[in-house]
């Protein structure tokens, strides 16, 4: 496996506000001694927790998995769902990125659709869970 430097805590700098509001908000419910609302309030933490979690990941370091021959690429889009509305793309147009590294992130979103140049041998199916650095979804040629 090939690491990416990654130079951010294992909650993604997006989720900050969301886990220090969740976090205040808890806490107080706590102290007024609200113990139902506490309750939820404080599964609501774990929630947007899990929600924003993005520990450093290590790229599988075989060639064809991520990888394309010249003149052939593989584009990604983020598309943002109905509730929040909002990607953030660390990315400009045409920069060419190395196994493994992030993007981009999709706040309270829905999906990214990924573009396989021809003579790709797509290793997914639609309705496969897929998982950052660790799923193979294609082998380019």
């Amino acid at each position: 496996m090939a690491a990416v430097d990654y130079p951010h805590p294992i909650i993604a700098r997006e989720g900050w506000f969301f886990v220090g509001l969740a976090l205040l908000v808890a806490a107080a419910l706590t102290l007024l001694g609200w113990w139902l609302l506490a309750i939820l309030a404080w599964a609501a933490v774990l929630f947007i927790v899990q929600f924003f979690r993005d520990p450093a990941r290590a790229a599988p370091d075989n060639p064809k998995h991520i990888a394309s021959a010249p003149g052939h690429d593989v584009t990604c889009v983020q598309i943002a769902g109905l509730v929040a509305r909002r990607v953030l793309c660390y990315a400009g147009q045409g920069d060419r990125l190395v196994r493994g590294q992030r993007y981009g992130f999709i706040r309270f979103g829905s999906r990214v659709d990924i573009y396989l140049p021809p003579g790709a041998s797509p290793r997914v199916a639609i309705g496969d869970k897929v998982y950052a650095t660790s799923s193979t979804i294609a082998e380019l040629t």
